[in-house]
Parts: C-alpha cells; structure tokens; sequence
C-alpha cells in the first residue's frame, strides 16, 4: 500500500487527504482478512493524525465499501503529468472515487480539485 497526503478541494472546500494507492494483498492471501486489517490499522492512522478523510481509486468497490468508505461520482480535475513532462489541468467525470470520513463530517457535494497530480 502506497500513502499520498494532499489537502484536496471539494466543493470549494480544503480538507485533509490521505490516498490509499496500490493497495494489494498476494492472490494466495487474499480472502483471510489481511486488506481489512491493513484498512482498520490505516483508519486509525488517519484519525491519530487528525486527517478529514480518506481516498482512493478503484474499480474493485466492494472491500472498500465493506471498511467504510463511500463511493462519490463527480467531475475532478487535475494536473495530467506523463513521463516527467506536464500536459496541463484536466477534468474529467469519474465514478470509481471512493471516501471514507475521519469525523462526522460528509464528503461535500460538488467538484472535486486534487490541487495537483492524480495518484
């Protein structure tokens, strides 16, 4: 699991972001709990560092979705970086953006703006 801290904007609104990225388990340890736990440990993580959510990417849901995050569809934008050479801010609608809250606070509505480069 690879970790990205940004503060990210939402609807106008700057919060503290931690972005789960290559999240995997070996195919031969999958099914026993591992994902789960390393979720619930990074969970607490984010909490002890007073995070206001966490995200990710990812076409495969329902793990996430059974740990507490949410799946949020909306545009985002973002710096589009290719072999170290920038092609400028994009926007595009994506439906696989997933959230889950570090307080009782919701994931505002709107677009989101990942202040620089996609993870």
């Amino acid at each position: 699991m690879g970790l990205d801290y940004r503060v990210m904007s939402a609807d106008g609104r700057a919060l503290k972001t931690l972005g789960v990225i290559d999240f995997c388990v070996a195919p031969e340890f999958r099914g026993q709990g591992i994902g789960s736990s390393m979720l619930a440990y990074l969970n607490e993580y984010a909490v002890q560092k007073e995070l206001d959510f966490l995200v990710l990417i990812s076409e495969q849901g329902s793990i996430y979705r059974d740990n507490g995050f949410q799946n949020v569809e909306t545009e985002h934008s973002w710096l589009r970086l290719h072999e170290h050479q920038n092609y400028g801010v994009t926007s595009e609608f994506i439906n696989e953006f997933y959230v889950k809250p570090m307080s009782s606070e919701s994931w505002p509505k709107g677009k989101v703006d990942w202040l620089g480069y996609m993870f």
